[in-house]
């Protein structure tokens, strides 16, 4: 028994230096976008015509495409690739914050007491939810960037290049979240059940 609050203990701190680092690249996402949208305001600047000349391979949205040499890409697309990938990333960061807190708060509960109580069938259903939240925030931004690429940014155009030697279309939406999300609701009943007989069995003795 001890061993194993020692070693619920020794992941709670290591998740703890996990979630920091999740906390600074969302903070690092979010300061990314202010500046993006400050030289956006200032009309691209020296920040796109770098990109401009650099860039022989491109991640647009779903979209990735290999350049024989530089292209011309119209600096909006640049700009608003970068703000999607930025915000899905913030997204991403907040989903991993919440669920390495609700996962320290259950380690916490196992070091300290018998890990059939209810705070740890309450924290399983909540990570649940929190990995439905994040497949559903998954797949709503791909849907955004298909949107986007069918009637925005023409990328049909754009992909007719002489320079384009390669480009693949990545349309695939993973749902294995789900089944995930089914285990920890089914670990949460269980745990609930258990902390049910628990409370029987101290009631008959």
């Amino acid at each position: 028994m001890e061993k194993g609050k020692k070693i619920a203990q020794n992941l709670n701190l290591i998740f703890k230096v996990v979630q920091g680092t999740f906390a600074v690249a969302g903070c690092v996402c979010l300061i990314e976008i202010i500046m993006l949208f400050i030289c956006e305001k200032n009309g691209g600047g020296v920040q796109y015509e770098f990109v401009r000349r650099m860039i022989s391979q491109l991640q647009i949205g779903t979209i990735s495409v290999n350049m024989s040499s530089a292209y011309d890409f119209p600096a909006k697309i640049y700009f608003t690739q970068n703000i999607l990938i930025l915000v899905k990333d913030v997204g991403w960061m907040l989903f991993g914050i919440l669920g390495i807190q609700v996962f320290r708060n259950i380690l916490r509960v196992v070091a300290e007491n018998t890990p059939f109580t209810t705070d740890v069938a309450t924290g399983l259903k909540k990570l649940a939810w929190i990995v439905l939240g994040i497949g559903l925030w998954d797949g709503a931004w791909k849907l955004l960037v298909w949107i986007l690429e069918d009637r925005y940014w023409h990328l049909t155009d754009v992909l007719m290049s002489e320079k384009v030697i390669g480009a693949q279309v990545m349309t695939n939406i993973s749902f294995a979240f789900i089944p995930i999300a089914f285990v920890l609701f089914l670990l949460s009943h269980i745990f609930a059940y258990g902390v049910q007989l628990q409370k029987e069995s101290d009631e008959t003795l």
